[in-house]
């Protein structure tokens, strides 16, 4: 999972492209720009992460 983030991360630096990704995993997630925590299907915490 860690090689396929890092996949991500290079694609969204050099094509300036957008990653949505759906984890159960916080970690990877804390590995990303932003979290959007969902229950239930609505938004219930939205985060951006500062580097």
């Amino acid at each position: 999972a860690q090689e396929l983030f890092s996949l991500f991360r290079k694609l969204n630096r050099e094509e300036v492209l957008t990653i949505v990704v759906a984890t159960h995993n916080v970690r990877l997630g804390y590995s990303t720009d932003r979290i959007i925590h969902l229950n239930d299907g609505e938004i219930e915490k939205d985060e951006r992460l500062v580097k």
